[in-house]
């Protein structure tokens, strides 16, 4: 394993051993309104189109309220389906209807292929993309699969990084030549924007 592999295995058990001194329903509650600022501000509401979502594993905040909230406003959500080593992603126009999921090889509900209709990666407005942890670069830190690095290789849609307050690290992350970096983190508290090339970022702090 190389150096960076080494660092990054390390960093996955710091941050997985965390405890976390906060309530995840309602850190999620606000990360959800940070992301609805987001879409507003930034113009992706506006914009509207087909966004990717995710399932939330139980360390991850957990964006069920913001996909109902910005389907009503007109963003069309598709979720991911482990194939191979890629991701998949299908619409799902009623996520809270039980008969459109299937659960999925790694213990988290996917799209009912049988029901759901597929979305083409590149017809991808953006992305939510979890992870164990980000930096204010627009680094990621993954679960060390490269689903999403890989998923991600060719596209030029918005990537946004999610993540609690205590997983967006001041210390830049240590990053193989193919790791990919957020365009924007959204934490309970902040979105900010990655410049990736300068590693210099603007935020904008939420009242």
């Amino acid at each position: 394993m190389s150096s960076v592999g080494s660092n990054k295995g390390e960093l996955r058990r710091r941050f997985r051993a965390q405890q976390n001194p906060f309530d995840i329903q309602q850190a999620s509650e606000r990360v959800c309104r940070s992301l609805r600022d987001w879409f507003a501000v930034s113009g992706a509401l506006r914009e509207a189109g087909a966004w990717a979502g995710y399932q939330a594993l139980p360390d991850e905040p957990d964006l069920t309220e913001a996909y109902h909230d910005l389907a009503m406003c007109g963003i069309c959500w598709a979720y991911p389906v482990v194939e191979g080593e890629k991701l998949r992603f299908f619409e799902i126009d009623d996520h809270r209807n039980s008969a459109n999921w299937a659960m999925g090889p790694w213990g988290l509900r996917e799209p009912d292929r049988g029901r759901c209709r597929e979305i083409a990666v590149t017809d991808l407005a953006g992305m939510v993309v979890p992870g164990v942890a980000f930096d204010r670069h627009g680094a990621r830190l993954g679960r060390g699969k490269g689903f999403y690095d890989r998923t991600l290789q060719n596209f030029n849609g918005t990537k946004v990084g999610i993540a609690f307050r205590e997983r967006l690290t001041e210390s830049s992350l240590p990053l193989d030549a193919h790791d990919i970096h957020m365009d924007w983190i959204v934490t309970e508290d902040e979105y900010l924007r990655a410049q990736h090339q300068s590693y210099s970022q603007t935020q904008r702090k939420l009242k």
